[in-house]
């Protein structure tokens, strides 16, 4: 076998871990604002205490910071489109009036 002395687990695996959230709230105490937090801190005691100590998560508003509308990642078509006309017109009245000087 390739266990060698060791006894084979014959059960879930998590059922040998002892509880320990318990202890975790009462080492966190009154930092932990939720079931959450309680958890952070029996997973990254140290980590979790230093993060809520400093005062946490913020509050969000929303989803995204920019007002909850997915950020576009390039300008749409229609308004590319609106920004070379506008290009082409001006280029247009530049070159008219440079050949009434001619």
């Amino acid at each position: 076998m390739t266990i060698g002395d060791e006894e084979p687990i014959d059960c879930r695996p998590a059922d040998l871990i002892p509880p320990g959230y318990g202890k975790a709230a009462a080492e966190i105490g009154h930092l932990a604002r939720s079931q959450e937090d309680v958890l952070s801190c029996g997973l990254l005691p140290q980590v979790a205490r230093d993060f809520l100590r400093r005062g946490g998560r913020k509050k969000r508003r929303g989803l995204r910071p920019w007002g909850g509308k997915p950020r576009p990642t390039m300008p749409s078509p229609w308004r590319i489109a609106r920004r070379l006309a506008r290009f082409e017109e001006r280029m247009c009245v530049e070159r008219e009036e440079d050949s009434l000087w001619l």
